[in-house]
């Protein structure tokens, strides 16, 4: 019963992972012609800089750069929490791993079909949010198990 909620949860975490990434990113939808100017390739050039406006302007206006980091951050820590607390600690780094490539395959997906931004922080922030999340079910695993 433990694995069947466990796959639940994940199946549930899914559909929202896709929700948030491609169905809620429609909004900032860009055109062929100016993609490549929405392709961030250098890590963390946008983000020092969004860090700068906002702590040189305060939040109002500026929160859209706490919404992304730790955005990215919080949505990648229960694939990897529910994956290695369903194999009980085993595999850890295939599962960092395979949420690595999810993450990879959202960022060119994200090009291909022109929905929000392509950037390399959001891949860094990912695998973060993987690491914490694999932190995380390893701790819980000792704990409760």
């Amino acid at each position: 019963m433990k694995y069947l909620n466990t796959y639940l949860y994940f199946i549930v975490y899914c559909i929202v992972l896709g929700y948030i990434v491609f169905i809620h990113g429609i909004r900032d939808r860009i055109t062929v012609e100016i993609r490549d100017d929405f392709l961030n390739i250098i890590p963390f050039a946008y983000t020092y800089m969004d860090f700068s406006i906002l702590m040189r302007y305060g939040l109002k206006g500026h929160t859209n750069v706490l919404y992304n980091t730790f955005g990215n951050i919080l949505l990648f820590i229960p694939f990897s929490f529910l994956l290695i607390c369903k194999n009980k600690g085993d595999h850890v780094f295939k599962i960092i791993s395979l949420g690595i490539f999810v993450s990879a395959t959202i960022e060119c997906l994200q090009y291909i079909f022109l929905i929000g931004i392509t950037d390399i922080d959001d891949l860094i922030l990912n695998t973060l949010g993987l690491c914490i999340g694999a932190v995380l079910a390893v701790k819980y695993i000792r704990y409760f198990h």
